[in-house]
């Protein structure tokens, strides 16, 4: 190869990885600079420290996991509490008069699909993996 065609081929691979690196990185992002992918990546590990150190017990709907369990990336998110619905993570990032919002997280080794109605969620801004909610307790 050429000495300027390997100047062209890495810069154009230096150009591309820029691309892909600053990708849903903007702030109007859902997790305020955190990509779907990254989040999605963190409520799976979140997930499985939680379920690992719950042993053989029941995990019950609606469970809190606790800080201990929680991703770095999930963290970032400054929630209040974080739990499990069917495979996927919740981070509640704000809570007043019985009503839940923030972050929505499914997780790969979950098949259901957000649809606002269901226990209580309303979800927006779907972004992938990523979507924001608003919860009625009942």
């Amino acid at each position: 190869m050429q000495p300027s065609n390997v100047f062209v081929r890495s810069t154009f691979h230096l150009v591309l990885l820029l691309i892909v690196a600053g990708c849903g990185t903007d702030k109007g992002h859902p997790g305020g600079g955190l990509s779907p992918d990254t989040l999605s990546t963190a409520a799976l590990r979140t997930h499985a420290c939680y379920v690992r150190s719950h042993g053989e017990s029941e995990i019950l709907p609606f469970q809190e996991v606790p800080r201990s369990c929680w991703a770095r990336e999930i963290k970032a998110l400054h929630p209040r509490r974080v739990y499990l619905h069917r495979a996927n993570v919740v981070v509640v990032q704000r809570e007043f008069d019985g009503v839940e919002e923030g972050k929505y997280l499914s997780t790969i080794i979950s098949s259901y699909v957000p649809q606002s109605g269901d226990d209580g969620f309303t979800f927006a801004n779907h972004d992938g993996p990523v979507c924001d909610f608003r919860r009625i307790k009942p």
